[in-house]
């Protein structure tokens, strides 16, 4: 297999060294690579003016041929295989390894995924790879060999490439690997313009702001900001209209891996060997606390309904488990969503106990709200936020209550339990249900 290696952050950048590397596993590398920094060009091309151009002698690399080029990642795919590689013809590109997630609105704006959407043009498939900075590179160092080898064997379409995004943090703390991520409908900064005046007085614009702390649940940022490694497909829309790349099936030829396809019919997908996800545990005396309650929490709601619903999933000292379900109807409160839900179960499940007599509870919930409220962590003077720290800060003097955050739709079998009682009391929970 031939791999062309290509970056935005220039070929001094420790990401492509990184890629590089790794690439060796799978065949013979050859990188071609902006001289400087090139962050935030998108697919932007160099027209009539002349690149510098040459070879790179001091790639750190040994076996990998370098080339630097004056010009975006774009220019440096492009010539890469239409001219310095016209007769060995790559049979897919890496880009990255960016310094930077890359994922949502932010897509559009990469250099990196810009790279990849230039080979798609050329048709050849690619593969971006992102870390969240280049402050630590463990989980990179641990997972990027296997998850490319997986990736390589998978279907895909010409008009698509994988974005994979790796949080930086130590290996005993990444969650695992979230596939099939889709892209947020976000930017990872709130983006802001921040007038100042330049040191000859002129007016200035700078774009700044603070990252998001939290993203729409089955996306590319929402798995990076819970420590998980994102998987998945970016889809360039120019192309995908046209039905000869979105069905191609034509085979990537490697020796490693000769079930490596670029295909989208059913029974292939079928036949394509799969990422490993989390899989459901059977309930045990493991999950049990012998000093506490344990209720997982969720929320749901339905709009057109008028109603918002819970879900909680009870474990008892004594080994009991209890499940239950109800609902809500407070129009303020609908504005919540799910979240007026999941705060209308945490409440319930402080009843819970209190009836029962338990003096220990701990809380496990998904929504962080759940707990900055109920701790004051989160100041609100929202009314219907407001009443349900109310109720959590009134109820922990007779209720010792603890928080613990569990990551939702990720295979935490009471979690998704929670979740499904949530959804089933929407249609069947007439209220909040008496305790018996």
């Amino acid at each position: 297999m031939r791999i062309l290696v290509t970056n935005d952050d220039g070929i001094q950048a420790k990401g492509i060294v990184k890629l590089a590397e790794f690439a060796k596993n799978f065949g013979e590398v050859i990188v071609v690579a902006p001289k400087g920094q090139q962050s935030g060009v998108s697919q932007r091309l160099t027209i009539e003016k002349p690149m510098d151009f040459g070879r790179y002698e001091e790639f750190p690399v040994e076996g990998v041929e370098a080339y630097y080029l004056d010009g975006s990642p774009a220019d440096c795919v492009k010539a890469g295989i239409e001219y310095i590689l016209e007769n060995r013809r790559p049979d897919v590109t890496f880009s990255g390894i960016n310094n930077g997630i890359n994922g949502g609105f932010d897509i559009s704006y990469s250099g990196t995924v810009g790279a990849c959407y230039e080979s798609l043009f050329c048709k050849v498939p690619a593969i971006a790879f992102s870390v969240e900075s280049f402050s630590c590179f463990d989980v990179v160092d641990r997972y990027l060999v296997d998850i490319t080898k997986e990736l390589l064997a998978m279907p895909i379409s010409k008009a698509e490439l994988w974005n994979v995004n790796f949080p930086a943090c130590k290996v005993e703390e990444v969650k695992g690997i979230l596939t099939d991520r889709t892209v947020a409908d976000i930017s990872f900064f709130h983006d802001r313009f921040i007038k100042e005046l330049s040191e000859d007085g002129k007016t200035t614009l700078r774009l700044s702001g603070p990252m998001i702390d939290s993203c729409r649940e089955g996306s590319d940022y929402d798995a990076i900001l819970k420590r998980y490694i994102s998987v998945g497909k970016v889809k360039l829309a120019t192309l995908a209209q046209y039905p000869t790349y979105m069905n191609s099936k034509k085979p990537i030829d490697a020796s490693f891996a000769p079930e490596i396809c670029i295909l989208k019919d059913k029974e292939s997908q079928d036949k394509a060997p799969k990422l490993k996800k989390k899989a459901e545990v059977e309930i045990d005396a493991s999950f049990f606390a012998p000093d506490r309650v344990i209720a997982y929490v969720d929320g749901s709601f339905d709009n057109a309904a008028g109603k918002y619903s819970f879900g909680c999933v009870f474990l008892t000292p004594e080994g009991e488990k209890a499940e239950v379900f109800g609902n809500g109807n407070n129009p303020d409160s609908l504005a919540l969503r799910n979240v007026a839900g999941e705060m209308l179960g945490a409440m319930y499940a402080v009843k819970w106990c209190e009836a029962k007599g338990y003096k220990a509870l701990e809380i496990r919930y998904d929504y962080a709200g759940i707990e900055m409220w109920a701790t004051g962590k989160w100041k609100t003077n929202k009314e219907h936020t407001r009443l349900y720290a109310d109720y959590m800060k009134k109820h922990s003097s007779i209720t010792k209550i603890s928080f613990t955050k569990v990551e939702a739709h990720t295979g935490v079998v009471l979690n998704e339990l929670a979740d499904k009682l949530a959804k089933k009391g929407l249609t069947e929970g007439d209220g909040i249900p008496e305790i018996v």
